[in-house]
């Protein structure tokens, strides 16, 4: 019976050891699909202004430029019917923020 004393208490942290490894795998797994989602999320948010200054761009009347800010892209008022090539102005989904600048 003297023998085994704390062969208990050797299983337990075993245990506790594979339990730590385990949630930080878990951790990072759920890290990494977060990730994942924000990039397509930001992909779908490049796409929607690539086209609305491709549209800017484009329906100039007799002047072809880019928009100075992102705020003209909300309302073009260049041709003779006002367009809107973009409804809102989207956030970064990469930084959680509405500033786009570096």
């Amino acid at each position: 019976m003297r023998r085994q004393h704390g062969f208990s208490y050797l299983v337990a942290l075993f245990l506790v050891a594979i339990l730590a490894v385990l949630t930080t795998r878990a951790l990072e797994n759920s890290r990494t699909a977060e990730l994942r989602e924000r990039e397509v999320e930001l992909l779908h948010v490049g796409q929607a202004y690539r086209a609305a200054i491709r549209t800017y761009y484009r329906t100039g009347s007799g002047s072809v430029r880019y928009p100075a800010t992102l705020e003209a892209l909300l309302l073009d008022q260049r041709p003779l019917r006002p367009q809107r090539p973009l409804r809102r102005l989207y956030r970064d989904p990469i930084r959680a923020s509405q500033d786009w600048a570096w």
